[in-house]
């Protein structure tokens, strides 16, 4: 279109400075190193976009009026995990095929959360509900009153002596050795 300096491929009547318009649900766009390496660029007739490396997909879909989510996918087409977010209830959800984990200060996770539901803090194998490890002589878990005047912290040490400190005194707790 010359005279709104817009282009169109697919379509005469461009909508925007470049309007890529494909009917047939292949990619309409790529982006290549070389002829081996290139990322696929596809809007599908729902609405949902498609950002396609080799076989593999992350697509972002807002077909739902309330929310929508970001997916990845494998090369199967299964869906290997994601992010949704509903803006009725103001939910975000992240969500994972297999295992989920949460890392900071790096890519090591430092929260892991297993496919049984059991999370671990500093470990990636949880063997109960909740699995916090810690080798430093900290307390491993604080609870804490709304104030923040009044707390109670949480230690195992590596002798197995079990502490309790609810602010400033101490409880310790110790165990015996199996027979």
């Amino acid at each position: 279109d010359d005279s709104e300096n817009k282009v169109g491929i697919g379509t005469t009547a461009p909508d925007t400075l470049l309007d890529v318009k494909s009917q047939t649900g292949i990619s309409q766009i790529y982006v290549r190193y070389s002829a081996s390496h290139k990322t696929g660029l596809l809007a599908t007739s729902n609405g949902t976009f498609r950002i396609t490396p080799s076989s593999r997909t992350v697509q972002i879909d807002t077909t739902d009026s309330n929310g929508g989510n970001l997916q990845f996918t494998k090369s199967s087409g299964t869906i290997s995990g994601g992010i949704s977010w509903d803006t009725g209830d103001k939910d975000v959800t992240l969500y994972s095929e297999a295992d989920l984990m949460l890392g900071a200060g790096g890519s090591s996770a430092k929260m892991f959360i297993d496919n049984g539901g059991n999370v671990g803090i500093g470990n990636t194998t949880p063997e109960r509900k909740l699995d916090v490890e810690d080798s430093s002589d900290v307390p491993q878990a604080r609870l804490t009153y709304t104030d923040q005047s009044v707390y109670t912290d949480l230690h195992t040490t590596s002798n197995g002596t079990f502490r309790v400190t609810p602010t400033a005194r101490t409880c310790l707790l110790y165990t015996s050795p199996s027979p």
